[in-house]
């Protein structure tokens, strides 16, 4: 906005709706076409014209009016590198190697990369133990290369013998 002198418009909006809201430098704004609303967990789902009736996102939304403020995916699929990245793809690709008990990945907080936090088996504890930190992982990235792009794979590690997980079997963020 400095250099050219105004706002670039930014445009909201999917395949499966279409173009939902609009913003030039400030908050976004529903077209005035669509019709929008949140669900119990905050899930956006909107209709309009090019939506063929309502349909519900993967954003978790903020509705004022005709405002809409983003906070985020819930179906963790997130964009690296300009590629889409399923982290639950990444946990069951874990799960199915040798040494991995349970597995958890989110993006890290400071760098924006993926981490794994990776609950070892028996086995998984024994090569930590003989083979060290840095082999163990990377044999884990080797894992996943096989079915992972090379610049999505996971960057940081953390090992554990369990993970933390609440009665409904989830992590908290």
């Amino acid at each position: 906005q400095e250099k050219l002198g105004f706002a670039p418009h930014d445009v909201y909006g999917s395949t499966e709706t279409g173009v939902m809201a609009l913003r030039q430098g400030g908050d976004w704004e529903l077209l005035p076409a669509v019709e929008a609303s949140v669900n119990a967990e905050n899930i956006f789902q909107v209709a309009s014209p090019w939506s063929g009736g309502v349909r519900q996102t993967a954003d978790a939304v903020r509705l004022d009016g005709r405002r809409l403020e983003l906070l985020g995916r819930q179906d963790r699929i997130i964009k690296l590198e300009d590629k889409r990245v399923s982290l639950t793809q990444i946990e069951h690709s874990l799960l199915r190697h040798e040494w991995i008990a349970d597995a958890h990945c989110a993006l890290h907080p400071q760098h924006g990369r993926i981490a794994v936090w990776a609950a070892l088996n028996d086995t998984g504890i024994a090569a930590l133990r003989d083979k060290g930190r840095t082999a163990v992982a990377a044999s884990l990235k080797r894992h996943l290369a096989a079915s992972l792009d090379k610049t999505v794979l996971p960057r940081y590690w953390r090992f554990a013998d369990a993970l933390p997980r609440n009665a409904q079997a989830k992590i908290a963020a």
